[in-house]
Parts: structure tokens; C-alpha cells; sequence
């Protein structure tokens, strides 16, 4: 995903660091840090899609082969067969996609980890604020 670089916030693995050393510093670390935490929500709602899928995908169930309508559209074998792959031979070939929902439950864990050091950093920034005030 495209991460946005900040001059006040940095994010190593799950770790969240902030370094400011003024009021002004810090309103402007807090909006980097909303940014921050708007990227991260749209990429767990990214994930979550992703995951829902894979596993989706995962517990489909193999159609019935005995059907005529299997034999005629079957991807290895029949009539339909013999025209895709003489199409896919002109066609550059697509990476392969549907990662396993392990990775992508290990990566929204990891997101939604880095999401609440971001919102901790919030926190600790506004009560800053509030009592340099």
C-alpha cells in the first residue's frame, strides 16, 4: 500500500514514534497523525475485503463433474477448454492472486496493532496540548 512520508511521525514494524519540541510541532505531528490513522482505517477495511474473500474462496465447493454443463465448459478438459487456451497463449500472463487468510489475518492484526499505537499518540499529544494551555 502507498504510505504517505511525515516529517514528525514515524512507524517502524508496529512501533509508532513521534518527536516534536513545540506546541506548534505538535499540532502539526496530531494532523499527521489523523492522516496517519485515516490510511491505516482504509487499509484494515482493505484487508478485512481481502479476507472475507480468501476465505470465501477457500470454502467453495467443487461443482459436480458428472453434469453436461461441466463437460462442455470444463477449464481442462472439452470444446471451451481448447479455445482459452489458445487465447491465453497471446495474453501476458496476470500474477497470481488470493493469498492465504492466514497472511491476511496476520497483516490486520498487524495493522490494527500500528492503528492503536496511532490513536495512543493521539492521546498523548492532546493531553500535551491541553495542559501547555
Amino acid at each position: 500500500m502507498f504510505e504517505t512520508p511525515f516529517k514528525f511521525v514515524k512507524v517502524e514494524g508496529t512501533e509508532v514514534t513521534v518527536h516534536v519540541t513545540s506546541a506548534a510541532e505538535g499540532r502539526a505531528a496530531l494532523k499527521e497523525l489523523k492522516h496517519k490513522k485515516r490510511e491505516l482505517n482504509h487499509t484494515k477495511r482493505t484487508l478485512g475485503r481481502e479476507l472475507e474473500a480468501a476465505r470465501k474462496r477457500q470454502n467453495r465447493k467443487p461443482r459436480p463433474p458428472d453434469s453436461l454443463w461441466f463437460k462442455i465448459f470444463d477449464a481442462e478438459k472439452g470444446p471451451v477448454a481448447f479455445v482459452l487456451r489458445v487465447a491465453r497463449a497471446f495474453r501476458t500472463p496476470k500474477p497470481k492472486t488470493g493469498a492465504d487468510p492466514e497472511a491476511i489475518a496476520r497483516e490486520l492484526k498487524k495493522t490494527s496493532e500500528i492503528l492503536h499505537h496511532v490513536d495512543s499518540c493521539i492521546l498523548q499529544i492532546e493531553g500535551k496540548l491541553l495542559v501547555d494551555k
